[in-house]
C-alpha cells in the first residue's frame, strides 16, 4: 500500500527513494512464493482415519497460536511427494520453516482445502529431527 502511494504520486523524493527500490526485492520475492506453489501436488497423503508412518517432510510453516489453555503450535509440512500435511501440536513445537523432519507415525484426521491447495490434516503425531543439531 505504502508503494502505491508512493508510486502514484508526479515524482518519489529522495527521502523515499528507499522504499521505492524495496519494490524490486518484493516483487522477487512474490514471484518465488508463486512458484513454490505451483509446484504442489494436488490429493492427499493418505485417506481419512489412515494411519502414516515413516514419511520425510520439509516444515513450511510453524506458527505458535496463543490461546485460553495454553499455545498450541501450527505446523505445516511438505512431503517428498510435494503433498501438505497440517498438524496442530498441543504445547511450543521448536521447529523452523526449512527444516526436515520425519513423520514416525500420525493418524489423518481430516482433508481441506485451504487457499486452493489440499492438505492433509493429521493429530497424534510424533516427529523425528532428520538433521542432527550443530
Amino acid at each position: 500500500m505504502n508503494l502505491r502511494v508512493l508510486l502514484a504520486g508526479d515524482y518519489v523524493s529522495a527521502k523515499s527513494v528507499c522504499i521505492a527500490a524495496s519494490l524490486v526485492a518484493v516483487y522477487a520475492r512474490q514471484q518465488q512464493h508463486e512458484a513454490a506453489r505451483a509446484t504442489i501436488a494436488p490429493g492427499f497423503v493418505a485417506p481419512k482415519g489412515a494411519k502414516v508412518t515413516d514419511l520425510d517432510a520439509t516444515v513450511t510453516v510453524s506458527r505458535i497460536i496463543p490461546g485460553h489453555y495454553g499455545a498450541k503450535t501450527l505446523l505445516v509440512l511438505r512431503t517428498e511427494g510435494n503433498r501438505l500435511v497440517k498438524w496442530f501440536a498441543t504445547g511450543l513445537r521448536d521447529f523452523e520453516p526449512g527444516q526436515r523432519v520425519r513423520i514416525l507415525r500420525a493418524t489423518v484426521k481430516d482433508h481441506e482445502t485451504f487457499r486452493g491447495q489440499d492438505q492433509t490434516v493429521v493429530t497424534r503425531a510424533k516427529l523425528e529431527d532428520l538433521e542432527p543439531a550443530v
